[in-house]
């Protein structure tokens, strides 16, 4: 019994001992006693600081030199296309029938003036590859599309294009742009539906026509 407390004793003692700090020598980073040197600790934290501070200022500094670079006024010419996905829904029943996917694609011009009522406008034209699009079309085209847009920031802008795809009915499709170095480029995703179309034509039978659409374009600057 006595050993075992003499033992306890010995660990208890041991285990409360605690280096003491003799004030170092201030050289190295660690003094005399072990202990670390704060002052570099809080000096390399200052830096370390400085230096992401001074980064994000020169990245922010960088980012709008760039867009200053930008002038968004000027003529535009490209191409654009409007990838498609067409689904009939007969009236009478409400019967659901995929037609599948086609793309109507082909040139596209546009001229852009921010101090102008109409900032944004142009014209596109386009063909489709001849599978569902000119079955529902009754021709493979070429379709032709006024465009109308207006700026949503100093390098933004959206509008719409609107197209005849389905027999004399004129579709709306809607796009967002973003302004580069003397570029335009964009696109959007939608659906629309064209109801009472009769298809087969002169069969008398009506049907909606629900088109998923994805449009996209890209232009480069021709003049000011």
């Amino acid at each position: 019994m006595r050993r075992a407390l003499y033992m306890l004793a010995m660990v208890s003692t041991v285990g409360c001992s605690v280096p003491k700090y003799d004030g170092g020598d201030g050289e190295g980073g660690v003094s005399e006693g072990g202990w670390p040197d704060l002052d570099l600790d809080l000096d390399a934290d200052a830096d370390t600081d400085a230096d992401a501070d001074a980064d994000a200022d020169a990245d922010a500094d960088a980012d709008a030199d760039s867009d200053a670079d930008i002038v968004v006024n000027g003529h535009y010419e490209g191409d654009w296309a409007l990838d498609v996905s067409l689904t009939l829904i007969v009236v009478a029943d409400g019967t659901e029938l995929t037609m599948g996917d086609d793309t109507c694609a082909g040139s596209l011009v546009m001229d852009v003036d921010t101090g102008a009522e109409v900032q944004v406008q142009g014209l596109g034209s386009c063909l489709f590859n001849g599978g569902v699009g000119e079955d529902l079309a009754g021709t493979p085209g070429p379709f032709e599309g006024e465009t109308l847009g207006a700026m949503t920031g100093d390098i933004t802008a959206n509008g719409t294009v609107e197209v005849e795809l389905v027999r004399g009915e004129r579709i709306e499709a809607e796009w967002a742009g973003v302004f580069g170095v003397d570029t335009l480029y964009g696109g959007k995703t939608g659906v629309i539906v064209v109801d009472g179309v009769e298809l087969p034509e002169g069969s008398g039978s009506l049907v909606s026509v629900r088109i998923a659409y994805e449009a996209s374009f890209d232009t480069s600057k021709i003049s000011e």
